[in-house]
């Protein structure tokens, strides 16, 4: 008897059930995206199916490429709606001063950024839907 852990792989490598193939393509059309637009993308399935593997798989072909930054928000973590907006912010803010840390300009960003989250921490601003995703930019 084989039993596998219920915690999602991290790694094309790991993939068991195939679905390497379909994550790579994935990321390649989202980086060909052109329009200017933003552009959604559902994973749908049931709790346990593998979403967090594949998305982890299409994430990694972004890794891999100094041109985009990878960033993980997870708004199940968060206990209040009114941290949300804030909390966001703040996220964006530290991945993008740590990715970045020889670029003034966008080190700058990073730093707005993490002051636009303090700000929006006492209004407890909701954002919208759209914006409670695990992104590339």
């Amino acid at each position: 008897m084989i039993f596998y852990s219920e915690k999602p792989i991290i790694s094309k490598e790991h993939d068991l059930l195939g679905r390497a193939k379909v994550a790579s393509y994935l990321a390649k059309e989202i980086e060909h995206y052109k329009n200017k637009d933003s552009l959604t993308i559902g994973i749908v399935g049931k709790w346990g199916s593998g979403k967090t593997s594949f998305i982890n798989m299409v994430l990694e072909n972004f890794k891999e490429n100094d041109k985009y930054i990878v960033i993980k928000f997870n708004p199940w973590n968060i206990s209040s709606r009114k941290q949300l907006i804030s909390d966001f912010f703040l996220q964006l803010s530290n991945n993008i001063k740590k990715e970045n840390k020889s670029d003034k300009i966008i080190g700058t960003i990073g730093k707005s950024l993490g002051t636009l989250s303090k700000f929006f921490k006492p209004l407890g601003l909701i954002p919208p839907l759209s914006l409670l995703v695990w992104g590339v930019i």
